[in-house]
C-alpha cells in the first residue's frame, strides 16, 4: 500500500468514526469552528488519523457499529481523536 492510499484509507475510517460517534453531524452543522478554534486544530486531527497505527482496532470497532446500526457512540479510547469527537458531541 502506498503512503497516499494508506492516508486515504485512514481518512475514510476517520469519517466513519466521526459519523458513528455523532461528531460528524456536529461538525457539519458549523459547530466545528467552536471546537476547532483554528484551522490548525482540524489539520492536527486529520494528521493524527492519517498517521494512526490502530487501523485494525478501528476497523473492528466500526464494523461492530455498522452491523448494529449504532450511532452516537462513545469514541474508543484507542482513537487519537476521541477528545475532539467528545468535544464536538457536547456542542449544541
Amino acid at each position: 500500500m502506498t503512503f497516499f492510499s494508506r492516508v486515504g484509507a485512514n481518512l475514510d475510517l476517520m469519517q466513519e468514526m466521526f459519523r458513528q460517534t455523532g461528531a460528524l453531524d456536529k461538525a457539519l452543522s458549523g459547530n466545528v469552528a467552536v471546537a476547532c478554534s483554528n484551522a490548525s486544530s482540524l489539520r492536527q486531527a486529520v494528521h493524527r488519523c492519517a498517521s494512526c497505527d490502530s487501523v485494525a482496532a478501528c476497523q473492528r470497532w466500526l464494523e461492530l457499529g455498522h452491523e448494529e446500526a449504532l450511532h452516537d457512540r462513545t469514541p474508543p479510547a484507542f482513537c487519537p481523536n476521541s477528545a475532539l469527537q467528545t468535544q464536538l458531541k457536547r456542542i449544541g
